[in-house]
């Protein structure tokens, strides 16, 4: 498959973060972005009454570019340090509608 971008961070979290475009990873960036901003624009009506509205766009597209960066990475290392964003961000996420007191 043929690199469209090849892009090497060094010295970021110790080993640097490697990131590749490429065809299947264009693919899945793609669908991520449809399924974000579709997410995103469904979204403002459903949570025009909630208090923590800013809380939750933050995390949503917080866990977005996690997501593209779980896609776009090109070893191990920069695969683990997205994902672990990625799920840290959607463990906040589900919270975000979670009252005070509640478990």
């Amino acid at each position: 498959m043929k690199t469209v971008f090849d892009v090497a961070i060094p010295g970021i979290c110790g080993l640097g973060l490697h990131f590749k475009l490429d065809g299947f990873r264009l693919i899945y960036s793609c669908i991520a972005i449809l399924m974000w901003a579709a997410s995103g624009a469904f979204s403002l009506e459903y949570m025009a009454h909630y208090e923590k509205r800013r809380k939750y766009y933050v995390f949503l597209w917080v866990t977005f570019f996690a997501t593209v960066g779980v896609f776009l990475s090109a070893d191990l290392y920069t695969t683990f340090i997205f994902f672990e964003i990625m799920s840290l961000y959607l463990l906040r996420l589900g919270g975000v509608r979670r009252k005070e007191g509640e478990p």
